[in-house]
C-alpha cells in the first residue's frame, strides 16, 4: 500500500491562503510570484511555461487585495451582487457615486477590488523519500475556478464553489525541483444569479 502525501492550500477569492498538512509535508507559506491577468491573456500567452511576468510577489497566507493588488472601487466597478439600483439612484447617494468620494452603502466595501484570473507560482523541491508516493494538492476554499500546472504540464482544472479542489500530482512530481503554477479565476463561472 502506498503512503500518501497531501499538499493543502487554502484560497480565498483571488488570493491564496496556504498551509500544508500531512506526515510528510512541504510548507508553501511565504513569498509567491504573482500576476493579475485582468486582460485574460495568461492562458493564450502560456504564462505557466516560464516565470510569471512582472516582478510582483505576495506573501501567503493572505489575499492579493489585502496586499495592495487590485483597483480602488468606484462608480464603474462591476459588482457581482445586486446593488439595489432603485435605492442607489436616489439623490441622497449622489455624493457617493463619484470617483473622488465613492462609497458603496449596501455591503462592506473592500480597499481594493479585483475580478478575473490571477496567477500564483512557487518553486517546490520534492524529496527523494517521496518517490512512488501518492501526492495530492488540495485547494481548500478557491473562488471559483482553478487550474494547476507542474512545470509546463497541466495537472487539471476544477470548477466548484463550495468544496475543495483536489489535484493528484503523483505522476507529475518526481523528486527534484519543480515549478507549481496556480491560476485562480474569481469571475462568476456558472451563472447562479447575482445574489
Amino acid at each position: 500500500m502506498k503512503r500518501s502525501v497531501v499538499i493543502l492550500l487554502t484560497m480565498a477569492l483571488a488570493g491564496i491562503h496556504s498551509s500544508i498538512i500531512a506526515s510528510d509535508s512541504i510548507d508553501l507559506s511565504g513569498d509567491w510570484r504573482f500576476a493579475s491577468d485582468s486582460d485574460d491573456k495568461g492562458l493564450q500567452q502560456q504564462w505557466y511555461q516560464s516565470e510569471l511576468p512582472g516582478n510582483n510577489n505576495l506573501t501567503l497566507p493572505g489575499s492579493m487585495q489585502q496586499q495592495g493588488y487590485g483597483n480602488a472601487p468606484g462608480p464603474l466597478t462591476s459588482w457581482v451582487g445586486d446593488i439595489r439600483e432603485s435605492e442607489w439612484n436616489k439623490p441622497k447617494y449622489a455624493p457617493y457615486r463619484t470617483a473622488d468620494n465613492f462609497k458603496m452603502p449596501f455591503w462592506l466595501q473592500p480597499e481594493k477590488y479585483y475580478k478575473g484570473p490571477a496567477w500564483y507560482q512557487q518553486s517546490v523541491n520534492i524529496p527523494q523519500s517521496w518517490r512512488g508516493k501518492h501526492i495530492t494538492l488540495t485547494l481548500e476554499r478557491p473562488h471559483w475556478q482553478t487550474r494547476v500546472w507542474i512545470d509546463s504540464s497541466e495537472a487539471g482544472s476544477e470548477n466548484y464553489l463550495s468544496v475543495p479542489h483536489t489535484y493528484d500530482l503523483s505522476e507529475l512530481l518526481m523528486p527534484g525541483e519543480h515549478t507549481l503554477t496556480i491560476r485562480v479565476d474569481n469571475r462568476m463561472i456558472v451563472n447562479v444569479g447575482p445574489n
